[in-house]
């Protein structure tokens, strides 16, 4: 497999990021363990869909923000969609950078405990690639994320 490094470049709206303080060092044993945590990510692919299981500690306002980003080697990189799914007690919101989109674009369900998220591939341009991250915040301090996975899909999940 060969993939091409153009999707690497620098970001172009990286100039608008911010840095945000980390979790306080002084926060007690139980504190912590009051703040959103991402316990386990479960990906798979089922009926031309990403499904992803976020097995979380709790659900609070602004507290889970799913990344996931498609790539194909005859597409540009940065022309593909770069879908940031924010969910919270109050619902979800989509966006593609500064953009909102429709919300009925994506499918969750939320449980105690339990995020599902089903976004459909062809909404992320029949990838060959998915990159995707999962991060929960309180308010704008990020409290707990997990690495970047990139999964390489087989032929038969990509549908054009």
């Amino acid at each position: 497999m060969n993939v091409s490094p153009a999707f690497m470049r620098t970001n172009q709206n990286s100039a608008r990021l911010k840095v945000i303080q980390d979790v306080p060092e002084e926060l007690t044993v139980d504190e912590r363990a009051a703040l959103p945590s991402v316990e386990e990510v479960q990906v798979m692919i089922q009926n031309e869909e990403l499904l992803l299981h976020i097995h979380h500690s709790r659900l609070s306002a602004e507290a889970i923000d799913v990344l996931t980003f498609g790539y194909r080697p005859d597409a540009a990189f940065g022309d593909m969609l770069k879908l940031e799914t924010r969910v919270s007690i109050f619902g979800h919101e989509l966006y593609n950078g500064n953009t909102r989109l429709p919300r009925e674009n994506v499918v969750v369900q939320t449980r105690v405990g339990r995020t599902t998220i089903r976004i459909p591939l062809k909404l992320l341009g029949h990838p060959s690639h998915l990159f995707t991250s999962v991060r929960t915040y309180v308010g704008e301090l990020p409290i707990d994320w997990t690495a970047w996975r990139i999964l390489q899909l087989s032929p038969e999940d990509v549908d054009r």
